[in-house]
């Protein structure tokens, strides 16, 4: 995997599922700025938890 410390550029993970969930939280733990957007609002909890931004779904 590649050094993902000491990037300033920003992340978005789409899905929040076992693994994105995984992924935000090892990308935060990191330091980096994440948004996160999934299909169904009410599952991304726990991962903006985590985050710093999260966009509501486009309509």
């Amino acid at each position: 995997m590649a050094d993902i410390e000491g990037s300033a550029d920003p992340v978005a993970v789409v899905g929040t599922g076992a693994i994105g969930s995984a992924l935000v939280g090892r990308l935060r733990a990191a330091g980096r700025d994440v948004t996160v957007w999934n299909r169904t609002a009410s599952r991304t909890a726990t991962a903006v938890d985590m985050t710093r931004a999260s966009r509501p779904r486009p309509t």
